[in-house]
């Protein structure tokens, strides 16, 4: 009898404690989750204007979008998908009590983001004959991203499909022009060893 319960009171006490190790443990999930709360809030609004700036007063036209963390913070941002020549999609971030629009792109779409280190990459944006692949950084201070390198494609006259290679590449690093190697290696920097997601498709 004794024996049974010096074990009941093992496992009580076990019990007890795996309480109280994970409470630290959620607390700092509800900060998270909280946090984010508010971002959806703020970020809804900030939706509703740009559904009230593309779509008018169309009832049955929708602004496609979504929340999701690019820049890995663990808060949400918005995108959105216009679809527009001039304005294909958006991003943006709530922080320090506000919103900004963080990042838009024109005649292509948000490629790849690499969360880690807050770098987003843009694939074949451009038309008439000139194609460009840009890399985005935000900007710590503003949250803003930020051109950094590029790459220009020009293509035949002829060439509407973008089916052959470019005639002509030209690479910039910080609007600067330099050399394949040079661009390269800039890069790589940019997304070593961080985490990725594809793609922006709402």
């Amino acid at each position: 009898m004794q024996k049974k319960i010096s074990y009941l009171r093992v496992i009580a006490f076990i019990a007890l404690f795996t309480v109280l190790i994970q409470v630290p443990c959620n607390t700092t999930v509800y900060a998270i989750t909280k946090e984010n709360r508010t971002a959806h809030i703020e970020l809804k609004k900030t939706l509703k204007k740009m559904k009230k700036q593309f779509c008018g007063d169309e009832i049955k036209v929708t602004l496609p979008y979504a929340f999701k963390d690019v820049d890995g913070d663990k808060i949400d941002e918005l995108l959105i998908m216009p679809g527009f020549g001039y304005y294909t999609e958006g991003i943006f971030d709530y922080k320090n009590g506000k919103v900004v629009e963080a990042a838009i792109v024109g005649q292509g779409e948000f490629s790849t983001f690499y969360t880690t280190n807050k770098v987003i990459y843009i694939h074949n944006s451009g038309h008439m004959g000139i194609l460009y692949d840009y890399y985005y950084k935000q900007n710590s201070k503003t949250n803003k991203y930020k051109c950094v390198a590029y790459v220009e494609k020009e293509y035949a006259q002829d060439d509407y499909e973008y089916a052959k290679a470019p005639v002509k590449v030209t690479y910039y690093k910080r609007d600067k022009v330099v050399t394949k190697a040079e661009y390269t290696k800039y890069v790589k920097a940019l997304k070593k060893d961080s985490k990725i997601m594809r793609g922006s498709k709402i």
